[in-house]
C-alpha cells in the first residue's frame, strides 16, 4: 500500500536511523523523496549526536532530534538507571509532543524500533526489522533492491511505499563556516584542481578493506582520472594514514 492512500498532505513523519555516517548518508535520499511527496509535512529525523552534523542543514528536513544512544549506555554500565530513565522519558516527552503520524524505522535493530514505538506514532513501518523489532512495527518491508549496489535498499523502500524516486541521489549538506573550511584546508594542502576523497578508516577492525589495497586504488584514481587522492580520517588514522601515503607517492593526508 502507498503512503498517499492514508497519509495526509500535511503529515508529521519521524525518520529513525541513528548512526553510522556511512548509512545515513545512504539512507539520506528518502527525505527528498518524502519531500517531493509531501511539501507541507513536518519531517524529523532522529539520530545520534556524533552523527547530527550530517543532517542538521539538509533542507528537506524540519528538524533533526538527538538520541544520546552512548551516553544511556554508560549509564546503564555505571547502573545509573535514575539518571538513565529520567533521560528516556525527556526524550519521549520531545517526541510525543511533535504528534508523529508516521515513524520509519531505517535501522530494523531493536533500540530503533523500540525508539519509534516511544514516539507514539500509530503508523510504524520497519526496513527489515528484526531483533524483535518487527513485533513493535505495523509494517515490515523487506530489505530488498539490487544486491550488488550498496544502499539499494532505500531506493526499494521508497518505491514500495509509492514515493516519487526521480533522482534519487545521496546528500550530504553543510553549512557557509563548513564550506569555508574546507576551502581553506585544501587551499593549505595546494590543490587547486580535482581531487577524490577516500575514506579507508572505519570504527570496527573487521570492516578494514587494507592498507596496500587503499594504496593501490589512490594510485589508479590519480593516473587513471588524473586527481589528485585525498585520504580522511580523524585523529586516531594519522598513523595509518601515513603509512597508505607513504605507499603512494602524491597521495593527501
Amino acid at each position: 500500500m502507498a503512503l498517499s492512500d492514508t497519509l495526509a498532505e500535511d503529515a508529521r513523519v519521524l525518520i529513525v536511523r541513528l548512526s553510522a555516517i556511512g548509512d545515513i548518508v545512504f539512507a539520506s535520499p528518502i527525505v527528498a523523496a518524502l519531500r517531493r511527496a509531501y511539501p507541507r509535512a513536518h519531517i524529523a529525523w532522529l539520530v545520534q549526536p556524533e552523527c547530527a552534523a550530517l543532517l542538521d542543514h539538509h533542507p528537506g528536513l524540519d528538524e533533526t532530534i538527538v538520541c544520546p544512544m552512548g551516553h544511556w549506555r554508560r549509564l546503564w554500565r555505571e547502573r545509573h538507571l535514575g539518571e538513565l530513565a529520567r533521560g528516556i522519558g525527556t526524550l519521549r516527552a520531545t517526541l510525543r509532543e511533535r504528534r508523529f503520524d508516521l515513524a520509519l524505522d531505517l535501522q530494523g535493530l531493536a533500540k530503533s524500533g523500540l525508539l519509534a514505538r516511544l514516539s507514539g506514532a500509530p503508523r510504524r513501518i520497519g526496513l527489515g526489522s528484526r531483533e524483535g523489532s518487527q513485533w513493535l512495527m505495523t509494517r515490515v518491508i523487506p530489505r530488498g533492491g539490487d544486491p550488488e549496489r550498496i544502499g539499494s535498499e532505500y531506493l526499494y523502500l521508497a518505491e514500495t511505499l509509492g514515493l516519487p524516486t526521480g533522482r534519487f541521489e545521496m546528500a550530504v549538506h553543510y553549512s557557509p563556516a563548513d564550506a569555508e573550511f574546507g576551502a581553506e584546508t585544501l587551499a593549505r594542502a595546494g590543490i587547486s584542481g580535482g581531487y577524490a576523497v577516500l575514506c579507508p578508516f572505519t570504527t570496527r577492525p573487521q570492516k578494514h578493506w587494507g592498507e596496500e589495497r587503499w594504496a593501490t586504488l589512490a594510485e589508479r584514481v590519480r593516473a587513471e582520472l588524473g586527481v589528485t587522492p585525498v585520504l580522511l580520517g580523524g585523529p586516531g588514522d594519522q598513523e595509518a594514514g601515513r603509512r597508505i601515503a607513504d605507499d603512494c607517492d602524491g597521495i593527501l593526508v
